[in-house]
């Protein structure tokens, strides 16, 4: 889901739960932040911000909406830091996951640079109709993936690692080593990505 406009996700929140906002000092929107309590925890379903400022801003005002020994939750993604004066100790958990379902047709977006052709077979063992040979192909910013018989396979993929790459996550040291797999990368390289809608 992308939206340009931080204001009008807030007037899309539901008011009877708390919501806060960071504020630049002409008025200008720096990020926001919508909570729900649950069980004494103060959760944050949706957190977006602009700045490490900003999210200094909005970590104080989830902290003002609860009691001092309260707990809050909110998901960074785990490049960012926990903003230094946080007042509080913190630790982190996974929370959550990402999976293709549907591979034959998924195109998604890459570097409008990459370019690439890549035979591969995945293997699928939640849903084994999936395992088959596929099919990559970059061009105009993007990378689609379908079904394809016509070709021997240059790498061999799990679905889950896959899944990551596509999300732009995977790391660098789990990647395996192979060309049709160097190829894969160079087309999907590693890109800051956070999913925080929940479906």
């Amino acid at each position: 889901v992308i939206r340009s406009s931080m204001e009008g996700r807030l007037k899309e929140h539901l008011l009877e739960s708390p919501a806060v906002a960071a504020l630049y000092p002409n008025g200008d929107m720096a990020g926001y932040c919508l909570c729900y309590f649950e069980n004494g925890v103060l959760i944050a379903d949706e957190m977006v911000y602009d700045s490490p400022e900003a999210l200094e801003s909005l970590a104080a005002a989830m902290g003002s909406l609860q009691k001092p020994e309260g707990e809050i939750r909110f998901t960074l993604p785990e490049w960012e830091a926990l903003p230094e004066n946080w007042g509080g100790s913190a630790q982190t958990e996974d929370y959550a996951m990402a999976r293709i379902i549907h591979l034959d047709g998924l195109t998604v977006p890459a570097p409008e640079s990459a370019t690439g052709d890549v035979v591969l077979r995945v293997f699928d063992d939640f849903l084994p109709e999936q395992t088959g040979i596929y099919r990559a192909i970059a061009t105009d910013g993007q990378v689609t993936f379908t079904r394809y018989e016509k070709g021997a396979p240059q790498c061999e993929m799990d679905i889950r690692p896959l899944s990551q790459m596509v999300c732009g996550n995977l790391p660098p040291e789990v990647r395996p080593g192979g060309e049709g797999e160097k190829a894969l990368f160079q087309m999907l390289p590693a890109l800051p990505c956070l999913l925080f809608e929940k479906y």
